[in-house]
């Protein structure tokens, strides 16, 4: 659960906009560096890995592919 003080936070892939995790901090306490090519984008409760951040939009993940017929 999120604190009063904490928001939620995207760990976004810069080349493509990919959300690969997601973390609650507080925005103040310091903690590691991120990797080269990641930004920390603060997102709603929904957000999780496989989504996009594209244009300050948050996008679903694509649905998975239908299976091919028999």
């Amino acid at each position: 659960m999120v604190k009063a003080n904490e928001k939620r936070f995207a760990l976004v892939r810069d080349a493509d906009g990919l959300v690969v995790n997601t973390c609650v901090w507080d925005g103040v306490t310091p903690w590691n560096d991120l990797p080269p090519g990641i930004n920390d984008i603060e997102c709603p409760a929904y957000v999780g890995p496989g989504w996009r951040y594209v244009g300050g939009e948050w996008l679903p993940p694509e649905p998975p592919p239908e299976p091919p017929p028999e």
